[in-house]
């Protein structure tokens, strides 16, 4: 009756391309933001429940070719979703720390 597909995530160049094109934000910006994704997406199931989707991707793109501040469109976007914990929260700062230097 039901049929189930699985699918995973697109591997990284085609996601730079898809959130490029869908945001507007430049490959060489969106390059890092899809690294990061890939880095935070391994933590899954250890303290966070779900990685980061392409959609997110897509909304802190968004967010940075609008003009927000890079580490404020992170937090919005890919940060805040996945966890309410302040610990767990400042552990992925720290990591985006250590991608974006």
């Amino acid at each position: 009756r039901f049929l189930s597909i699985a699918f995973d995530f697109p591997p990284p160049e085609r996601e730079i391309d898809i959130v490029s094109t869908e945001s507007g934000l430049s490959r060489e910006r969106t390059a890092p933001l899809v690294r990061l994704a890939g880095k935070l997406r391994a933590l899954k199931g250890q303290d966070i429940e779900e990685g980061v989707s392409t959609r997110l991707l897509v909304y802190c793109a968004s967010l940075l070719a609008d003009g927000m501040p890079l580490e404020r469109a992170i937090t919005a976007a890919l940060i805040e979703p996945l966890s309410d914990d302040s610990d767990v929260k400042q552990g992925l700062l720290d990591l985006v720390a250590a991608v974006y230097g």
